[in-house]
């Protein structure tokens, strides 16, 4: 039997090749595969039955996933490195107290909404610009919880205190406003339509559908809609979150519901090609509008996601902004 020295240099030896293999894993596929276990309490009734060909770049294997209510599933997924990360615990220029939203504008600059104000930034973090404080006056915010950012680039703003939208061209100067009522959650498509969603998560929650200076368009109700973080458009297509977290229902801008994917998802982005991307804690999903999974993602724990130009995919948690390639 190998003395504690032997021993102690083959445990070295091991531990060398391995840390080895990883870094090569990384530096040649920025990559790692491994698998997820996403945990979802069933559904009391069978809503639909799915069969999903689930590709994942980078990855070699195809599966198969039949949904038939709201499954378990293992997804064999990339742990993708981010392209940028930055943030930082505080009040200064780059910092941030309570994030409450983010979304990102054609061109790939980013918008990080905070109670009371919001900064943008570029896509590598490079800080451009910031306006908002607390209040009630134009350009000012009481508990804003809510940021899209349509077609044009200018930037839609939700208060639940002042039960308001205002709209910002891309560097924050006031545009103008509409009172919303009392809302949790926005999206504004690539035609600048936003769609807010009413504070109640219940049966039936009210979705309303206003044009870029505020005009109501249409409403329509969805059942148990999430209210924060929970809806997305783009492509024709507004997606809207389910209160329980395991899946969201794909409605046409117009509100005729289409289908529902059961894929988790707590906060809800969408690109202009129509496509679905969804974070649930540390996993974000691509899905396509018939609920084929693109392409898998690992965050720390996302709780705001966005996407933008270039179809890059901008994750946000606590103090600290990710953005992934696409």
């Amino acid at each position: 039997m190998p003395d504690g020295d032997t021993r102690g240099k083959l445990f070295t030896a091991l531990l060398a090749i391995i840390v080895l293999s990883v870094l090569f894993a990384v530096i040649s596929a920025g990559c790692i595969r491994h698998n997820i276990t996403s945990p979802v309490t069933p559904a009391a009734t069978v809503h639909a039955t799915k069969t999903l060909t689930v590709i994942i770049p980078q990855a070699t294997a195809t599966i198969t996933r039949t949904f038939t209510s709201l499954p378990t599933p293992t997804i064999t997924s990339t742990l993708c490195l981010p392209a940028f990360s930055w943030g930082a615990s505080g009040t200064g220029n780059g910092q941030f107290g309570t994030i409450m939203s983010i979304a990102a504008n054609p061109a790939g600059d980013c918008y990080v909404l905070e109670k009371t104000r919001v900064q943008k930034f570029k896509q590598d973090g490079t800080y451009i610009t910031q306006w908002g404080s607390h209040g009630s006056a134009p350009g000012q915010f009481d508990w804003a919880n809510g940021i899209a950012v349509g077609g044009s680039g200018n930037v839609y703003v939700l208060e639940a205190n002042n039960h308001r939208v205002q709209k910002f061209d891309p560097d924050g100067n006031y545009l103008t406003n509409w009172p919303c009522g009392s809302a949790k959650s926005i999206a504004v498509d690539g035609a600048d339509n936003a769609y807010v969603v009413t504070d109640c998560a219940c049966l039936d929650t009210q979705v309303i559908k206003y044009d870029s200076a505020g005009n109501s368009l249409t409403q329509w109700f969805s059942n148990w809609a999430t209210v924060t973080n929970g809806i997305a458009a783009g492509g024709g297509n507004v997606y809207i979150g389910v209160f329980t977290g395991g899946e969201f229902n794909r409605f046409t801008d117009t509100g005729t519901e289409l289908d529902t994917c059961y894929i988790p998802g707590g906060s809800l982005a969408a690109d202009t090609a129509g496509n679905a991307i969804a974070a649930a804690g540390s996993q974000i999903y691509k899905a396509a509008p018939d609920c084929t999974i693109l392409k898998t993602w690992q965050s720390t724990n996302a709780g705001w996601i966005a996407t933008g130009g270039g179809g890059y995919i901008y994750a946000a948690y606590l103090y600290t902004v990710q953005v992934f390639a696409p």
